[in-house]
């Protein structure tokens, strides 16, 4: 099949027909494709008749694609990939642009003068509120 695919391609090259290899193309493509499925779903399958899941989690791990972790990251032309370093470069990121600069200045607040008095708790007085 890939020959055929091949010859076409030479083909296809020299006259500038490129509707037959492209239609080869997508046909191996197609083929290919089921192929590997079916493979895929006869391990499993054959896993599962057994009362085997490994091939089913095999294949699950084989197709995960998550990654952990922050990539190394690059200040000042330096590439740095210590743990600390890097999240005190995404604070200072994250804080440059989340933070907003005031100009204005708080006023300074005066001591309350009004104190309360301490508050006497008897439990004639909480039977009283029950």
């Amino acid at each position: 099949m890939l020959k055929r695919k091949k010859k076409l391609l030479k083909r296809a090259r020299a006259t500038k027909s490129w509707s037959p290899y492209r239609n080869y193309q997508k046909y191996c493509r197609r083929e290919l494709r089921r192929a590997e499925w079916q493979y895929i779903n006869g391990t499993i399958q054959e896993g599962l008749d057994q009362n085997n899941s490994k091939p089913f989690w095999r294949f699950i791990k084989a197709k995960k694609q998550d990654s952990t972790g922050v990539a190394p990251l690059k200040e000042d032309g330096r590439l740095h990939s210590d743990s600390q370093t890097k999240a005190d470069l995404l604070l200072k990121q994250f804080k440059s642009v989340f933070t907003k600069s005031t100009s204005c200045t708080l006023p300074n607040l005066l001591p309350p003068s009004a104190t309360i008095q301490p508050i006497s708790i008897t439990t004639a007085g909480v039977a009283k509120l029950l």
